[in-house]
């Protein structure tokens, strides 16, 4: 049986090694190896025991806990392949702060659940600074966090307060990136799957679209554009909009939202790519699985950098936002376009 994370957790009780072992079904040797990155684990043995470690709140710190302090990172997901995204940027997060001196309190809380409380979480608590990875609440929370004066560092989110920076890829290039290889193929009625669209990284990436589609002489259709809250509720009703209207390509804001719509295709009696090419974003596990031409984040190197920024800001030295270029992953999902 998997370990399941539950719906509210914060991990302050000590996690050793062999209890990761226990849970991951392998040796103490073989989590001992993935946990200092070593090149003797391939890179799927590696995600799922870091993504037990983190599940258990393991620290990752190398030296003596408090050398510098404690910092919250505070998660938020319920999908799977959204929880492994996102425990792989945190385990390199962890592995730089613990290599530093710091501890890593892992504050996770499920979608599903109510409006986490941020100030609650954090007032009256010894945190040198928060790290938060992208959570749909965030609105919710935003006034909260300017409120706050304590260092934070946000993945995709940007709070205009010192002591606040952000750390991500560009979504501007990455969504560029993928009209121009379908406008390549020869595709010319491309639509667009979106997110939430009150979520920075959803308006970068639409905004992306519709100025790539206008630069390639490409008609942007009002029809061809949809957005939904990243919940593979939307797709039978947003996909089946999209042949009717003859889309021949679909752009989408994450790979969740491209294996919805590769789903809703085939459920349609359409094949992926010979009659519609579809593209992704995040390059999460389930993205080769399935084929799917992507758009590739360096998630180990934002996970780093987050660090940094968050350390630089903790010792009063102020940054703002760090952007990584990201590159196009070509696989199965995309093809030219048939006469």
């Amino acid at each position: 049986m998997r370990f399941q994370p539950v719906c509210s957790i914060i991990f302050t009780m000590k996690v050793t090694i062999s209890d990761i072992a226990k849970i991951a079904k392998c040796s103490v040797s073989t989590v001992s190896k993935a946990l200092s990155d070593s090149s003797d684990l391939n890179v799927k043995t590696k995600e799922e025991i870091l993504k037990y470690a983190v599940e258990l709140g393991y620290n990752f710190s190398r030296k003596k806990a408090n050398a510098k302090g404690k910092i919250a990172a505070f998660v938020q997901s319920t999908k799977v392949d959204t929880i492994r995204f996102e425990y792989q940027m945190l385990f390199n997060f962890n592995l730089v702060a613990g290599r530093n001196g710091y501890d890593v309190e892992i504050i996770q809380k499920n979608t599903s659940d109510h409006l986490w409380e941020y100030r609650h979480e954090t007032e009256g608590k010894d945190y040198a600074g928060v790290f938060l990875l992208r959570t749909s609440d965030i609105e919710r929370v935003r006034e909260d966090i300017l409120k706050s004066s304590l260092p934070i560092v946000a993945f995709d989110q940007e709070f205009d307060r010192e002591n606040a920076a952000s750390v991500g890829c560009d979504n501007a290039c990455g969504i560029k990136l993928a009209v121009q290889h379908l406008v390549a193929l020869g595709h010319k009625k491309i639509a667009f799957y979106g997110g939430s669209p009150t979520a920075l990284v959803s308006i970068e990436r639409k905004k992306s679209f519709i100025l790539s589609m206008r630069a390639n002489d490409i008609t942007v259709y009002p029809e061809l554009i949809a957005e939904s809250n990243f919940s593979q509720n939307f797709a039978p009703y947003i996909i089946p909009d999209f042949i009717e209207n003859g889309a021949t390509a679909i752009v989408c804001a994450s790979d969740l939202l491209a294996k919805y719509a590769v789903d809703e295709i085939v459920r349609n009696g359409l094949s992926v790519p010979n009659d519609i090419s579809v593209v992704g974003f995040d390059n999460v596990p389930i993205a080769e699985e399935v084929g799917l031409t992507t758009v590739n984040q360096n998630i180990a190197e934002i996970g780093k950098s987050a660090f940094y920024l968050l350390d630089n800001l903790i010792n009063g030295v102020p940054v703002n936002r760090l952007t990584f270029r990201p590159r196009l992953v070509v696989r199965q999902s995309t093809s030219k376009l048939l006469p």
